[in-house]
């Protein structure tokens, strides 16, 4: 497929038919819409994003002070991570506002991958939701975290994590709420082997 790479800053990105390619990005109201692939290996950034594409895939940053809406077919969130020397988000889908992620038909894969808001944080899945850590000696993170309520919605969900309960930089792995944690299976089983499921309060449906 062919792809585009955009620099742009104080305006929207609308895109159709190919995939689109990003290496970097400014700080304006962020509005990505193509029928193809999002591909993110750098920075994606905006005062708020919202992207609609055939598939979601970041292995960089996608990061606003405002709210983060990604809808698309899959969405691959891959072995970002949080930095072992000072704390901070190097990779990972991360923002002080309200995250919603919506797979329309397949996965919600958050494998080695960093998913933080501070606001609501809503994922919904026709397919299953991974936030595991499959490979021994991979240090990422797997780590889906809300500074208010988590509401998720999928088929099946697999938050196991046999290989530790710690990633880069000592911080943790799992799904941690401050606030209240929603979990509903839809089709499937939730399985928690080895791994961490934390809120003020949770409930788990399946």
């Amino acid at each position: 497929n062919d792809s585009t790479s955009l620099v742009m800053a104080g305006v929207d990105i609308e895109a159709s038919g190919n995939d689109v390619t990003f290496t970097d990005n400014g700080i304006g109201l962020l509005n990505v819409a193509t029928s193809g692939a999002v591909n993110n290996a750098g920075l994606l950034t905006g005062a708020s994003v919202t992207a609609a594409s055939g598939s979601f895939n970041n292995t960089g940053l996608v990061q606003s002070a405002g709210d983060i809406t990604i809808t698309a077919s899959s969405i691959s969130n891959l072995n970002s991570y949080i930095t072992e020397t000072n704390g901070n988000i190097a990779g990972g889908i991360n923002t002080t506002g309200k995250l919603t992620l919506n797979a329309t038909s397949g996965n919600i894969d958050n494998s080695g991958g960093v998913l933080t808001s501070s606001g609501l944080l809503t994922i919904t899945s026709t397919g299953g939701l991974i936030n595991s850590r499959p490979i021994i000696g991979n240090n990422k993170n797997s780590l889906i975290y809300g500074g208010n309520d988590i509401i998720i919605n999928a088929a099946s969900i697999d938050n196991s994590n046999p290989y530790g309960t710690t990633g880069s930089g000592n911080f943790p792995r799992g799904i941690l709420a401050a606030g209240n944690l929603g979990i509903t299976a839809t089709s499937g089983a939730v399985n928690n082997d080895s791994g961490t499921i934390s809120a003020n309060a949770v409930t788990l449906r399946s």
